[in-house]
């Protein structure tokens, strides 16, 4: 049994119980005022309110579980009113024989108001008015348990399909170490022993979380921290890294390896456009309940062709990595999010505004 199937089984035994025991209790106070506008106030009188309502607790509760057991709820509705009908006669002949012919003859002195059929007719409209509210009750915890089913099938699609876009990144990103590692092997083989080492480091950091789709900070502070460490070995003295990020922010949840694709173009791109040294600085803060994340790289902004070049912001746009960014955002964080770049002063300058979402 699924944890949602005993959710919805405890939620229908903490609903029904309840209604159950404070409704027969109700119609053992009516009885007693009833009856007690024939007969003086007395314990014989209270005694029979109280003998009726526990022989319409002890058979309605006879019904519910005959009900439960031949699953009349998804029986068709014809099937359900015949069922209500046969249940409800054959309760109401058994509380009124009860009453009429059996609790006399404890109490001799004590004389039943009403004749036989009008007990009958009386539980009758009684029995009818319990399964109108028992059936509603389930018809409202069926609705309920949908609800929540068909939530919890949004929520797996969309969390296979970030699962499915996050994983796309990383082939990417191992292709492109391994093809550096080839270079280094046979002219570099010291570089190449570093740089095994600190990819082994990051899919230490991979395989040590578990797979989900957010992470802390901190995790892909730590990946981009052996990213940088495998670039600095492939171009030597020319690229300088800096991470600038408090400690107080590292509990913050983010998806994976959503800026690790701006670190990686800022390097790819940095380079190709760029003479001589050049750095690659990441920058992360919070500003008015937003994550706001900086990557700046020396360099030129590749344009795409239909792009008009100015220093505004523009839509950040690239290839298949950038655009599961977009993808992922977007199933993350629906329309709270923006991705921009600028290129200012010989520098691209990428933003990345999130909303905050601590880990507790």
């Amino acid at each position: 049994m699924t944890k949602k199937m005993k959710e919805a089984k405890y939620l229908e035994k903490i609903t029904f119980w309840p209604l159950q025991i404070y409704g027969w209790l109700l119609l053992t106070v009516v009885a007693y005022l009833k009856v007690s506008t024939a007969y003086p106030p007395s314990f014989s009188v209270l005694l029979y309110a109280i003998m009726a309502s526990m022989s319409g607790f002890i058979l309605s509760s006879v019904l519910r579980t005959y009900y439960k057991k031949n699953q009349i709820i998804e029986k068709s509705f014809s099937e359900i009113i015949v069922v209500t009908i046969i249940g409800t006669f054959m309760f109401a002949m058994a509380c009124a024989i009860f009453l009429v012919f059996i609790v006399p003859k404890f109490y001799v002195e004590f004389l039943i108001i009403h004749p036989f059929p009008l007990v009958v007719l009386n539980f009758t409209f009684i029995v009818l008015l319990w399964n109108a509210l028992y059936f509603l009750m389930k018809y409202i915890l069926l609705m309920i348990d949908s609800l929540q089913k068909q939530a919890l099938i949004t929520e797996q699609m969309k969390s296979e399909k970030l699962k499915t876009l996050r994983f796309q990144l990383k082939p990417h990103f191992l292709f492109n170490v391994l093809n550096s590692l080839h270079y280094l092997i046979k002219d570099y083989p010291d570089k190449a022993r570093d740089m095994t080492m600190h990819l082994a480091k990051y899919f230490q950091h991979i395989l040590s979380d578990e797979i989900s789709e957010t992470i802390p900070l901190k995790n892909e502070i730590n990946l981009i921290t052996e990213y940088f460490e495998l670039q600095k070995i492939r171009f030597e003295e020319i690229l300088h890294t800096s991470i600038t990020c408090s400690e107080k922010l590292f509990t913050i949840e983010i998806p994976g390896m959503i800026i690790f694709p701006l670190i990686e173009n800022a390097v790819k791109y940095g380079y190709s456009t760029h003479t001589g040294n050049y750095s690659i600085d990441l920058f992360v803060r919070e500003e008015k309940k937003k994550l706001i994340i900086i990557v700046e790289n020396e360099g030129k902004w590749v344009q795409e062709k239909d792009e008009n070049k100015n220093d505004k912001f523009v839509e950040y746009k690239g290839g298949i990595g950038l655009q599961n960014i977009r993808k992922r955002l977007k199933l993350h964080y629906k329309d709270e999010w923006s991705l921009s770049h600028v290129e200012k002063d010989g520098k691209v300058i990428v933003s990345l505004i999130l909303p905050l979402s601590w880990n507790q």
